[in-house]
């Protein structure tokens, strides 16, 4: 979460019940089309042009993420990643500083991010 200390130990081996259930109630049928399920995959960044020039920063839009506070919370993320060069997936242009912005839950908690950024495996080389 924001001004949160994501160089917290290592995470657990699965997501909290409160995020897991929260992300459920999100994807929910009933919920696809809420203005609060739309801002919280809108507002998470995303990569955009310049990756090979270390166009690093994904920040998303605070702003919008915040606006839906009674559900949903800001947190950047700091992490070193690869940058992998295609078409070979084993030619990287380097390991690089990364900020991004996630729009989640509120019942999400640093660990509960710690977990989804390491155990995504498009995210990890």
């Amino acid at each position: 979460s924001r001004g949160g200390n994501l160089a917290v130990k290592p995470a657990d081996d699965q997501l909290s019940a409160q995020c897991f259930l929260a992300f459920l109630r999100f994807i929910a049928p009933a919920n696809l089309t809420s203005p609060a399920t739309i801002a919280l995959y809108d507002s998470a960044g995303k990569p955009g042009s310049g990756l090979f020039f270390y166009h690093t920063k994904f920040w998303g839009a605070y702003q919008e993420c915040i606006y839906f506070q009674n559900v949903s919370k800001y947190c950047l993320v700091s992490a070193n990643m690869y940058i992998i060069v295609p078409p070979l997936p084993t030619q990287y242009l380097g390991f690089t500083p990364h900020e991004w912005g996630l729009c989640m839950p509120k019942e999400c908690t640093e660990r509960d991010v710690v977990f989804l950024i390491t155990h995504n495996s498009s995210l990890n080389p």
